[in-house]
């Protein structure tokens, strides 16, 4: 007999949606229905082909299972949370499918009470939205540019950033709606007072952008390699924990065993 029935403890998983029967799949529905605070979850239960019976109730359900199964049909739980969180979009599935926002940062910066609340913004999906990518030379390095090109990305509601692209270039990602995109690329053209805008290419770009305009600085980026190095060590004294708790817990249980036997008087 196996004790192991998780993915995380190396069990196959079988995706057996299309073989339960209705009656089955509306228990669950109406398990997670008895739970109004609850408006979405997973439902463990026991089923032997015929009856089944419910375990526990998952505020935090993992969905890679299903969207991942060993065989069997994947699902797209993903996309159905979407739906049923935002019905709004359903009309534009799959549309402006590069477009993304930093989850983990977020979560991240909640966990550390940096702030109770975060909006994400949202695309002007009513309207085309096009995706520009801008190589500047000229005289536009250590003349403000990067900062002056973030106020008027807010100005004119773009999503994309700025960062160096050469010795004497620089790489614009502008996204929006068409009308907006335009009026930005116009206004970079001139730039701040202090640049010298000799040429401007302009390309299409398809892609990913992350929503919200970013400014990438040397500093930014060393930050970026900081961050990254710390989680590393972090990562690392995790694994090192684990492995003297799983050492101080294998000696209790021969402390344990000896202390049965009599052992210690």
């Amino acid at each position: 007999m196996k004790y192991k029935s998780t993915l995380t403890q190396g069990v196959d998983l079988y995706d057996i949606t299309d073989e339960v029967p209705e009656n089955i799949k509306r228990m669950g529905i109406n398990t997670l229905k008895a739970l109004p605070n609850i408006p979405h979850g997973s439902i463990d239960m026991l089923y032997d082909g015929e009856n089944a019976v419910v375990l526990e109730v998952n505020a935090s359900a993992n969905i890679s299972m299903h969207m991942f199964p060993t065989a069997g049909t994947p699902r797209h739980i993903g996309g159905h949370l979407m739906d049923y969180y935002f019905p709004e979009t359903k009309p534009y599935a799959g549309k402006y499918s590069n477009f993304y926002f930093d989850y983990v940062d977020i979560v991240n910066t909640l966990e550390r009470n940096y702030t109770n609340y975060i909006e994400v913004k949202s695309l002007e999906v009513n309207e085309e939205i096009i995706s520009k990518r801008l190589i500047l030379t000229g005289k536009v390095k250590n003349v403000g540019f990067k900062k002056w090109a973030k106020k008027k990305a807010i100005v004119h509601n773009i999503d994309g950033h700025i960062k160096d692209h050469s010795k004497n270039s620089l790489e614009i990602i502008a996204a929006g709606p068409s009308e907006d995109v335009m009026q930005f690329i116009k206004s970079c053209k001139k730039g701040p007072k202090k640049a010298k805008v000799k040429n401007v290419e302009e390309l299409d770009w398809d892609k990913e952008i992350m929503l919200g305009f970013k400014a990438f600085t040397k500093n930014t980026i060393n930050y970026e390699k900081y961050y990254k190095k710390l989680s590393q060590k972090l990562d690392s004294t995790i694994k090192e924990y684990e492995e003297l708790e799983k050492q101080y817990n294998k000696l209790l249980e021969d402390y344990q065993k000896q202390k049965n036997k009599g052992a210690f008087l």
